[in-house]
């Protein structure tokens, strides 16, 4: 082991390119690295970054939560992430590791700068300089030893992915057992377009936001994923910047029902009901679509009827879009669905059912939920003791 400052183990590649089409747009997940995304963006800005595969990429924004990589193919990022490329000597797999593990983080951490601070009069998004990052002092052990540790990590970090993959197909085929359940309960029933039903759909826009979600009294935009699998999540936004003004008549509240207008084929025309949206105030994208309803038609059994399995066959054969990970669906289209065509006291008799059958369910979905904390908790544990030397590894 040396100890040595970590500017002294890589280089800040700064290559600037536009979006036209040659290079995949990349973004970084906190729990899958350096992926493909799906693209908010179209061609003619310059302003991205270029990666090569192998470099490390860093989300300034979330390092103190680990979210960085290693790009896998060439690609371009955002303007505000760090791409590096290490020097001869120190294997970029091991410094990802490193940088990931507890003590990676909160070293990164202790460096973050911006909170409290201002920029041009409106306060700073806190984030990690690269020049800070440099002034780390890590104890890198040989290249041999770095590969070796990188090796271990991938092999016990790949079998923790497939079981955590395994309990997040379990619980989206339960998931996806009450959605059939809702299919059979409303077999046979007369059925009418759904645009009968409506008082009218509103759409929203898609300024470019900051990378980071909006905070308390904050205006922040919601990200096509905030309705996925019938439940919506309000932490799914990105902050609105300072230099533009709000749209309040975009502004989402408890009780709308919304729906996505792009996604992949599996994902588009996912609907939720929108339970809470916290202390941020947040904006429909033009990515989601807000049904509203007429009094004829009960909002949780509209959220049951359009994510169930007889909605979904008519939304899935009717979507369009060049890209095979981004289909759109029309408002037309969504006016054309059809849906059941009964009394109100009919829509609460299914409500209550589904209800008591996810609450027999309830328990099935806690237990899934700990044991992934707790492999997420053990996959911590293990990459932080093989960089910093206490997990012996063998040659």
């Amino acid at each position: 082991m040396r100890a040595v400052r970590l500017k002294y183990v890589f280089g800040e590649v700064d290559q600037r390119a536009p979006i036209d089409g040659s290079l995949p747009l990349l973004a970084v997940s906190i729990h899958r690295g350096v992926e493909r995304a799906l693209a908010d963006v179209t061609g003619g800005d310059s302003n991205y970054k270029v990666c090569q595969a192998g470099d490390l990429v860093i989300n300034r924004m979330r390092a103190f939560q680990g979210s960085l990589g290693i790009a896998p193919v060439a690609g371009l990022v955002s303007p505000d992430y760090a791409v590096l490329r290490t020097l001869p000597g120190v294997y970029a797999p091991f410094l990802s590791y490193l940088l990931r593990s507890r003590w990676g983080v909160a070293a990164m951490t202790a460096r973050i700068r911006g909170i409290g601070g201002t920029d041009s009069g409106n306060v700073r998004t806190p984030r990690i300089n690269v020049t800070d990052l440099g002034e780390i002092t890590a104890e890198i052990p040989d290249l041999d030893t770095q590969r070796e540790i990188a090796d271990l990590l991938d092999g016990e970090c790949a079998r923790i992915d497939e079981l955590s993959g395994e309990l997040g197909q379990l619980e989206l085929a339960l998931a996806q057992d009450a959605r059939d359940w809702v299919s059979r309960a409303i077999d046979g029933m007369p059925t009418v377009r759904l645009r009968y039903r409506l008082n009218g759909i509103d759409q929203g826009w898609s300024p470019q936001c900051d990378e980071r979600p909006a905070e308390a009294g904050e205006w922040g935009v919601l990200k096509v994923g905030c309705v996925n699998y019938g439940r919506f999540r309000s932490s799914e936004n990105k902050r609105l910047p300072d230099d533009l003004e709000p749209r309040p008549e975009a502004e989402i509240r408890p009780g709308d029902l919304l729906m996505s207008r792009a996604n992949t084929r599996e994902l588009a025309g996912s609907a939720a009901l929108v339970t809470e949206v916290g202390t941020a105030r947040l904006m429909l994208s033009d990515k989601l679509y807000r049904l509203r309803l007429g009094h004829a038609l009960r909002p949780e059994f509209a959220v049951l009827v359009l994510n169930s399995r007889a909605v979904r066959d008519q939304i899935e054969i009717a979507t369009s879009g060049a890209s095979s990970s981004m289909q759109n669906i029309s408002q037309d289209l969504v006016r054309s669905l059809l849906i059941p065509d009964c009394s109100q006291s009919d829509q609460q008799r299914v409500i209550d059912e589904y209800t008591a059958r996810r609450a027999r369910l309830s328990a099935i979905d806690d237990e899934i939920k700990l044991i992934s904390k707790s492999l997420t908790e053990y996959r911590d544990a293990l990459i932080t003791e093989a960089v910093t030397g206490t997990l012996a590894v063998a040659a």
